[in-house]
C-alpha cells in the first residue's frame, strides 16, 4: 500500500506555488523593465535561505539588472556576481530544469564579449529532452515558448516540444 501511496504521489501534477509563479513573473517583466528587476532584487533580498532555485532566480536577476547599471564597473560586477550565484545554483542542484532554462535565456541574451556562452548547446538538449515530461503546466509553458521563439528550433525538435 505504501509503494503504491509512493508511485501515486509521483505520477500527481505539481502545481506551482503562488510565490514562485510570481517570480517567473517578475523575472520576465525584469528582462524588459528596471523597476520589475528591482522589485524582484527587493524581495528575494528578504529571503534569508533560499532555495536553489530562488538563488537561480537571483543571480539571473542580478545579471539583468547589470543591463540597467550605467557604470561599467558597476555593470560587471553585477554581472559577475549573478553568474556565480546561478552557477552555483546549478552546481546543487544540476538536474533543476528551472536553473538549466534560466541560463539558457540568460547565455542567449548575453553578449558574445562576456564569454557566457558555452553551455547553449548543452542547456537546449537538455531542455528539448526535459520539457515534454514536466508536470508544472506553468514552467512547461514558459520553456516552450521561449525554446520556439528564441531556441532556433527545427522543425523535428519542435514536435519534440508538444
Amino acid at each position: 500500500m505504501g509503494h503504491l501511496l509512493f508511485i501515486l504521489t509521483l505520477l500527481l501534477p505539481i502545481n506551482p506555488s503562488k510565490e514562485l509563479i510570481e517570480m517567473r513573473d517578475h523575472f520576465h517583466h525584469a528582462i524588459k523593465d528596471e523597476k520589475a528587476a528591482n522589485s524582484l532584487e527587493s524581495s528575494l533580498s528578504q529571503i534569508s535561505e533560499k532555495t536553489s532555485t530562488q538563488q537561480g532566480y537571483e543571480g539571473a536577476n542580478k545579471m539583468i539588472l547589470a543591463k540597467y547599471a550605467t557604470l561599467p564597473t558597476r555593470k560587471y560586477s553585477l554581472y559577475v556576481n549573478g553568474k556565480t550565484l546561478l552557477e552555483t545554483a546549478i552546481s546543487k542542484d544540476p538536474e533543476n530544469i528551472e536553473l538549466i532554462y534560466l541560463r539558457f535565456i540568460i547565455q542567449t541574451n548575453s553578449p558574445s564579449f562576456l564569454g557566457y556562452n558555452q553551455n547553449l548547446g548543452s542547456d537546449r538538449a537538455f531542455l528539448l529532452e526535459h520539457t515534454k515530461a514536466l508536470t508544472d503546466k506553468d514552467l512547461k509553458t514558459r520553456i516552450s515558448t521561449f525554446l520556439v521563439i528564441e531556441g532556433k528550433l527545427s522543425e523535428a525538435e519542435r514536435k519534440k516540444l508538444q
